[in-house]
């Protein structure tokens, strides 16, 4: 394991998640649920309720999982978390139905959700895309599956158990701070000191854009 890695014991505390800031490396222990959209569609537009099954699990995460069916019971062959922001426009109505504390997936969020997450004590936990076979090695259990017959293996909605699950990296915190607005925000302002070493006229490549 990673030093300065903060391993968040799930369900999570409001307290737990106020603590944690932007910049921080988090892994995750113990239970949360996986979907997509299918799940936010039929949850928030259809009025369903809540399957018993994911109540009181306080950590969502973006995700599709490869599943394996063996005779001892379903196992994850991959599961590399999807793209946040497609899920953008349900995630304040999520936050609040379900009482989430985090939201895992790769990326970041928007302005409505960062400003529900502050409101509601929430944070979002990018992960790195890319390495969805280590995710495996992280399960120590799956803990049940809904809508597989109706959803299919990718949109069904997993919950999983899970050991040191990371290292991940909070980029929406409590206080509404966004660490890849941040970093974007630097980086725009050094840019023109780059072109200059460069030497490349600043106001030609704007005009590019």
């Amino acid at each position: 394991m990673l030093q300065n890695v903060k391993e968040l014991q799930t369900p999570l505390s409001l307290g737990v998640v106020k603590s944690l800031r932007i910049g921080d490396l988090v892994s995750i222990t113990g239970s949360f649920f996986s979907c997509r959209s299918k799940f936010h569609v039929k949850l928030l537009r259809s009025n369903a309720p809540v399957p018993p099954e994911i109540a009181g699990i306080n950590v969502m995460c973006h995700m599709g999982p490869i599943m394996r069916r063996e005779a001892e019971g379903w196992r994850p062959v991959s599961g590399g978390p999807t793209t946040s922001f497609r899920m953008d426009g349900f995630g304040p109505a999520m936050i609040k139905k379900l009482g989430l504390r985090a939201i895992i997936g790769k990326g970041t969020m928007g302005e409505k959700v960062m400003a529900a997450m502050r409101d509601e004590g929430c944070i979002h936990i990018s992960t790195i895309g890319g390495f969805g076979n280590s995710f495996a090695s992280a399960i120590d259990k799956v803990l049940s599956v809904n809508y597989l017959e109706e959803f299919g293996m990718l949109e069904a909605v997993w919950v999983f158990k899970v050991k040191e699950w990371g290292p991940y990296l909070v980029d929406i915190d409590t206080t509404g701070a966004n660490y890849f607005k941040l970093i974007d925000g630097r980086a725009k302002q050094r840019l023109p000191e780059i072109l200059k070493r460069l030497g490349v006229d600043p106001e030609y490549q704007y005009s590019q854009f």
